[in-house]
């Protein structure tokens, strides 16, 4: 039986056995997924997957109705980018400065309450992206 210091902290044999285990995970990592090289490579795919002039993303121009949804390609071959149309407040006034400034609230639909506290102004439609798909995968080796 060991010291009642040892007992009372676990012993050093538990540290021990940890550090080991570290040491042999470090061991497994390098020899079968190649540590810091296997990095290096990975960032080689990305860079020559992505290698080119940047491509230009082709923004819808046609106008659409609330949640309609188009696709359009831009520059960058094999690129599919996923747009919804969209129209949300822009400008959001906590409720007390509005009140204090005697504003008007507008039911008209260019103001909102929707959320408690603040008064929603500037309505603006837009398309968002809602996607890219990419059809060339990277190489794998």
């Amino acid at each position: 039986m060991g010291s009642g210091r040892d007992s009372a902290h676990g012993g050093a044999a538990p540290l021990l056995g940890a550090a080991n285990a570290v040491e042999l995970n470090a061991q497994a990592d390098a020899k079968f997924f190649g540590g810091a090289q296997d990095d290096t490579h990975l960032a080689q795919l990305v860079t020559t997957a992505l290698k080119g002039e940047p491509g230009e993303i082709n923004v819808p121009t046609q106008k659409g109705t609330t949640g309609s949804k188009t696709t359009t390609t831009g520059k960058t071959v094999n690129y599919t980018y996923y747009w919804q149309y969209v129209c949300a407040f822009t400008k959001w006034v906590p409720t007390n400065q509005f009140l204090h400034a005697k504003r008007v609230y507008l039911t008209d639909g260019s103001m909102t309450l929707e959320r408690f506290g603040f008064i929603g102004m500037n309505r603006e439609c837009f398309w968002g992206m809602t996607g890219v798909k990419w059809v060339t995968p990277l190489k794998v080796e």
